[in-house]
This record gives structure tokens, sequence and C-alpha cells, in this order.
């Protein structure tokens, strides 16, 4: 028989060395039980992202309670789910506002986070550097009061008397 037919020596069977099965060979033998036991197994996929709303939550509490004492772990992660997630949301409620600037907030959000990480390298001390990560977190969480007038701009008119407030 050819070899071009079978995986193994014989021609039909795979071989048990372990090798690459060839075109036209049998498949080995996967258990169906191994798949779904494998797939319980899981970590959420939100957790294998690295998305804690605990955390989120947390994090918001602390810039909107500047006074409040943060606690040093929540510090020290650099979140990017909130940010990004707050970013969309401005953008969101520019949209429902009338008003599309999804480029001037990605923009100037992008020149700023670049600019403070490269600011605040200059004055740090060399052997600790500022994780960019981390000021993208900080500014990130930063814009919720910004959030938040923009969801009061869909609502109010900021041209008016609440607006020179």
């Amino acid at each position: 028989m050819s070899s071009h037919l079978g995986g193994g020596p014989s021609g039909g069977a795979p071989s048990s060395t372990g090798g690459s099965m060839r075109k036209g060979g049998s498949r080995p033998y996967v258990p169906v039980a191994s798949y779904e036991e494998d797939s319980q197994n899981d970590a959420p996929l939100l957790q294998e992202l690295g998305v804690d709303f605990g955390h989120m939550y947390a994090k918001v509490m602390s810039v909107l309670h500047p006074l409040r004492r943060v606690e040093d772990d929540i510090m020290a992660d650099a979140d990017m789910a909130g940010p990004i997630v707050f970013c969309i949301g401005m953008g969101f409620l520019l949209l429902l506002a009338g008003k599309v600037h999804f480029g001037y907030i990605y923009g100037f959000g992008g020149f700023g986070v670049i600019s403070m990480y490269l600011i605040l390298n200059l004055m740090a001390d060399e052997r600790h550097p500022i994780d960019f990560s981390r000021t993208f977190s900080v500014l990130g969480y930063c814009l919720l009061p910004v959030v938040a007038l923009a969801a009061l701009a869909v609502v109010i008119n900021m041209r008016g008397f609440f607006g020179k407030l």
C-alpha cells in the first residue's frame, strides 16, 4: 500500500509515535466529555479579560469623593476597562445631544494621556517611572465628571442660564 493513503506504517492506522497524520488517515478518538469538562473549568470571560466591577466601583468612588483616603491596591492596579467605558459613554451621550465629536474625544484624550505620561515621567525619579497604563487609568477615571456633565447636557440646554452657572 502506498504511504500517502495511511497515517502509519501499515497504511490504515495512525502511527504510535505521535507524528502528524497525513491526508486520508483516521483521526484519533477524542472523548466528548473532555471538551465539556474543559469548558466548565474555564474562567468567565470578564475575569479572563481582567474586568472587575467591584474594583471599578471603588475607583469611581475614589474619584467622586476626592478627599477620602484611597487604598494603595486600588491605585496600584491599572484598570483599562473603566476609562474605555467612560469614553464610549461620553461619545454616546454627546451623540444623544446632537454633537458628533468622537474624533475630539479620542484625539484630545489620547494627546492628553501621552502628554501627561511624558510630563510625569520627566518629573519622576528615574528609578521609579510611571506606567503608561496607570496614567491612562487615572485620567480615564477622572473623566467621570465630564461624562456626568455630558449626561446633563442631553436634557438641559447648556447655552442658556444653566450653562453659565
